[in-house]
């Protein structure tokens, strides 16, 4: 005859989890959900790296279907915001292809560039990630004005689809494509690897492109 156990007690047999083991599996999962955070959060940095390119790659060829639909000249331009984000703009050309910020005011279109994204020549800041040489003879940064905070990338596509440096004495065509590099802060910093940028192109006969590189 089967002797009545005692109310909560376990019957004889059969097990169950200790504390000390209920602990050790809720500290385990905790860290699988810490590993997973950073592993998630480390993707999502990268992926926002990629739309910022992809964004502003078809941001900067906007300028020649502007062009050619309005039968007018585009000037692109790039600023950097208090915040450490930047904008680039689109303006129509009132002053027959030279940049003047007092009359070139008709805005065509603006992107924004959020400030965890760093962008070669314009974000504040110390670093080295872009074009690694200025004596590169196949390609160019990207034209600009000024230095520090007053500093604007300029860059301006003609009724012809020509791209042409609008910060020079006489503006002319480029003779070589121009590259405009962008990366990520968190690879800047070592906290995100492996660490690359996107060179974002604009050739002498106005088109542009991104292309993923190692640094």
């Amino acid at each position: 005859m089967t002797e009545p156990t005692e109310k909560g007690a376990v019957p004889p047999g059969e097990s169950g989890f200790s504390l000390m083991e209920l602990m050790i599996v809720v500290a385990i999962l905790g860290m699988i959900a810490v590993i997973a955070t950073v592993v998630v959060s480390k993707e999502l940095q990268r992926q926002r790296l990629k739309s910022a390119a992809q964004q502003l790659t078809g941001f900067v060829e906007g300028a020649f279907v502007q062009a050619q639909s309005r039968n007018q000249g585009v000037f692109l331009v790039g600023t950097a915001n208090a915040n450490g984000s930047c904008t680039f703009s689109l303006f129509a050309d009132t002053n027959n292809g030279v940049w003047d910020a007092t009359k070139d005011t008709t805005l065509l279109g603006s992107q924004l560039v959020p400030s965890d994204i760093v962008i070669d020549q314009l974000s504040p800041g110390s670093y080295t990630f872009g074009l690694a040489s200025p004596s590169n003879t196949t390609i160019i940064p990207w034209p600009f004005t000024g230095s520090g905070s007053t500093k604007t990338l300029l860059l301006y596509c003609d009724t012809m689809g020509r791209a042409i440096d609008p910060t020079s004495a006489t503006p002319a065509q480029i003779s070589r494509p121009a590259v405009l590099s962008i990366t990520h802060s968190a690879m800047l910093n070592g906290t995100l690897s492996p660490h690359f940028r996107y060179d974002i192109t604009v050739y002498p006969i106005w088109h542009a492109v991104s292309n993923q590189v190692r640094y």
